[in-house]
């Protein structure tokens, strides 16, 4: 035992003397992106304002302080301190941000390269900007542009599937909706609602505080003026329901007989191609009805009292599909209660493991917005991607948006460890001699990428298209209208999905 003990102080003789020679470890230091550095290797640590190697005072410190500097004609100036010295401004309107709450650094977004904070305001907004590690020594103003997301939702997420809103007062025309802020393209900020295309299995809860209806109104729904768009308005004697397709259509009217004032409670649940709506007041009456034509599938979920103000406004908006396995993002092919559209087969066979966004005419670009908002709820296993008939190929070669798109699609999938589904989509022809829709050559891109990659796709192309150089149909699978499916031609393609991407099956 002794000869281990003197064996092992002469090895930590050995150690403390190499530790001191020039060849041994660097000693610890601050490297220029302001994290210590142990061993020559970043730690991540931030030495919190102590000056690099070399470095600037910059991003990768804390912020220590914030303060409203002024507040004039709406417009209020905010000023940021961080650890290093560094001292930063924002102006912002009063009404989005009265008062910071907290900023603090996103360690799951900052990198070594650069420092991604997050500013929360007491209205629930919020917002991220970022500066670059050990470049930004200079103090100065953060425009906008700086502001990288500054379009994060007023709102409260309650669990993973939950949208949560609520507001004190609602004036007249106001609504309550979930929104995000943008440039307004002249240095300002803007309002925009957050819109969402989700088409089944959907529920909006509202709650306000009322004095009287009398002459206004409320207005509840999933989109108001956006193409396929439904709502309703309640009046002191009525429930209208609304769609819009080419224009905003009135397509039923009830006479509710409550007597509403004091509160008002309203539950709309969505199934597949209805909607089943609930109202109750105050005089312990309520209605029930059930809207079979209810499309409701693009814009953002709604409040809007018209004529009169409301208190103590809330509204909650989920869906269960969030929770499926599959998130299948399409266009006017996906509908649940039309037999010429081939989604209406899953639906009527029981396979409803899955989440359909869409809604009809919806490009690729909005579809991969739609994959990303969606992805704010849940993540699935698989996600089938069948856009492409309103993105169609031009100058012999693939669609640029398509393709942009599609790529980024791919990109979160791996992220995120998602299986992409892809999908050919069929060329349209409207006298089976000419194709006035060209699909062929991002089917080609398609079938290269499942080639080279191994991935998968369903091939709808083969399903229905029996002359690709004309992009004529096979007899009695194409409506008249010559970009969408008949009944045969639904069917034909339900049948290549289950086939190629038997998954959909699985309940």
């Amino acid at each position: 035992m002794k000869k281990i003990k003197r064996l092992f102080a002469a090895f930590l003789t050995l150690l403390l003397i190499f530790s001191f020679c020039s060849c041994g470890p660097k000693a610890p230091y601050v490297g220029e992106n302001g994290n210590w550095y142990i061993d020559g290797k970043d730690t991540g640590i931030s030495a919190k304002g102590e000056a690099g190697e070399g470095g600037e005072k910059g991003g990768g410190f804390e912020v220590a302080s914030f303060e409203k500097i002024s507040d004039v004609n709406g417009v209020a100036t905010y000023k940021l301190v961080f650890s290093s010295g560094l001292e930063k401004t924002f102006e912002v309107k009063t009404g989005i941000a009265p008062s910071i709450t907290s900023c603090e650094i996103l360690a799951d977004k900052s990198t070594n390269e650069k420092t991604v904070y997050k500013i929360s305001f007491s209205t629930g907004y919020s917002a991220e900007f970022e500066i670059e590690n050990g470049k930004d020594g200079e103090d100065g103003t953060l425009k906008l542009s700086d502001i990288k997301n500054y379009e994060i939702l007023k709102t409260q997420t309650l669990g993973s599937k939950m949208l949560a809103l609520s507001a004190d007062r609602l004036n007249s025309a106001s609504y309550l909706r979930p929104v995000k802020i943008a440039d307004d393209g002249s240095g300002g900020i803007k309002e925009e609602p957050v819109v969402n295309a989700v088409i089944n299995n959907k529920h909006l809860s509202v709650y306000l505080e009322i004095d009287n209806l009398d002459a206004g109104t409320i207005k509840i729904g999933h989109g108001e003026t956006e193409y396929g768009a439904t709502y309703i308005e309640i009046t002191k004697t009525e429930i209208n329901f609304y769609s819009t397709g080419s224009g905003v259509s009135k397509y039923k009217t009830v006479t509710h007989g409550l007597t509403i004032k004091d509160w008002i409670r309203v539950n709309i649940d969505v199934g597949y191609g209805f909607a089943n709506v609930d109202i109750m007041t105050n005089d312990g009456k309520g209605i029930y009805e059930t809207y079979g034509n209810w499309s409701g599938r693009n814009g953002a979920v709604f409040v809007q009292p018209v004529g009169v103000s409301a208190d103590n406004v809330k509204l909650n908006w989920f869906c269960d599909d969030f929770e499926n396995d599959i998130y299948m993002i399409g266009d006017s092919c996906f509908n649940s209660n039309d037999k010429s559209r081939w989604t209406e087969y899953l639906v009527s066979n029981g396979y409803t493991n899955n989440c359909m966004i869409s809604f009809s005419g919806m490009g690729t670009p909005r579809g991969l917005y739609e994959f990303k908002h969606a992805l704010e709820y849940g993540t699935p296993k698989y996600a089938f991607w069948c856009m492409g008939m309103n993105n169609g190929d031009k100058n012999n070669e693939v669609n640029a948006d398509w393709l942009a798109a599609t790529e980024k699609f791919l990109d979160i999938c791996e992220a995120k460890g998602i299986i992409p589904i892809l999908s050919t989509i069929p060329s349209a022809s409207k006298d089976g001699k000419e194709i006035y829709i060209n699909n062929s050559y991002k089917n080609a891109w398609v079938r290269n990428w499942a080639k080279t990659t191994g991935g998968r796709y369903v091939d709808f192309e083969a399903a229905v298209v029996e002359n690709t150089e004309t992009g004529a149909w096979y007899d009695k699978m194409f409506y008249s209208n010559g970009l969408h499916p008949d009944l045969r031609g639904a069917q034909a393609l339900y049948m290549q999905a289950v086939v190629d991407f038997p998954e959909l099956m699985i309940k």
